[in-house]
């Protein structure tokens, strides 16, 4: 579910390197380094793009992010791309209802967009914006059932599977083996059916099958609604084998000891799916 940001890497290690002295010289102001670490603390969006506002009227930080743009505008076009795509997603994905100052400026993200220039004045304004979106796209995540339920089962598996969630850390190669499972981009079914067999994995998937069944069920269940709705608004078309895991998954009633590795295999393969079609939310 984190967003593919390819392109936002890529403009960060450009700038950071071809801006590095702006930015050196911006932070060897204590007062000015303070006054943009506060500001990226405030929580209410309103005071926090007045203040915003104000301080990049400072020429120092001005000059930066005009550096920024000017070094690296192939990429900061691709940049601006990413950054619109994500909010808005996340926004379409989990029904988010913008407070009328947040919609005020998502509409002014999407008219800075959609122009095929800008002035001096629209780039550090976008870049005003973008940072006072990209926090409420985080806050977006943080307030999501996913991220809810997420913690709830990670706090329920360290409660009551602990001991069996270490014997698999201290096990470097099932390690690797779960690590390559969750982040290949590629589908390969023998390796996470030949992951999920090993006898210590067995041992705690029945352990958190035993002692968080509800919250392991539910939290399958919203992955798989978030997937389903991401294939809805992108209207994919999804092969036969992912459209039959889809209909497994959503037939299940609970989950027990035979939906194991199964439903994980199944969640696996839509998930894997979805993001080699779909690059940001």
């Amino acid at each position: 579910m984190l967003m593919n940001n390819k392109h936002s890497i890529e403009f960060f290690n450009c700038h950071n390197t071809k801006c590095k002295s702006f930015l050196t010289e911006m932070l060897k102001d204590k007062k000015l380094a303070n006054k943009i670490i506060k500001l990226d603390k405030e929580s209410n969006l309103i005071k926090a793009e007045k203040e915003r506002t104000i301080l990049d009227k400072d020429p120092r930080i001005k000059a930066y992010q005009l550096c920024k743009y000017n070094s690296c505008k192939n990429l900061f076009y691709k940049f601006m791309k990413e950054s619109y795509d994500s909010f808005h997603n996340r926004v379409k994905l989990y029904d988010v209802k913008l407070s009328p100052h947040l919609k005020k400026l998502s509409d002014e993200h999407t008219n800075l967009y959609k122009k095929k220039t800008l002035t001096e004045e629209e780039i550090i304004r976008f870049f005003i914006i973008n940072k006072l979106l990209l926090k409420e796209t985080i806050n977006i995540l943080i307030k999501s059932s996913l991220f809810k339920l997420n913690n709830d089962y990670v706090k329920c598996t360290i409660e009551k599977c602990s001991e069996l969630s270490k014997i698999i850390l201290e096990d470097s190669k099932l390690m690797t083996l779960k690590m390559n499972m969750m982040f290949q981009k590629d589908i390969n079914v023998s390796s996470i059916k030949e992951t999920l067999s090993h006898p210590k994995q067995v041992a705690l998937d029945k352990c958190i099958t035993k002692h968080c069944n509800k919250i392991s069920f539910n939290l399958m269940k919203e992955m798989l609604k978030l997937n389903i709705k991401k294939i809805e608004l992108n209207k994919l078309k999804v092969p036969e084998d992912i459209q039959m895991d889809i209909n497994y998954l959503s037939s299940l009633k609970q989950l027990t000891e035979k939906d194991i590795p199964k439903s994980t295999i199944s969640l696996l393969k839509i998930t894997k799916y979805i993001d080699s079609k779909i690059k940001l939310y």
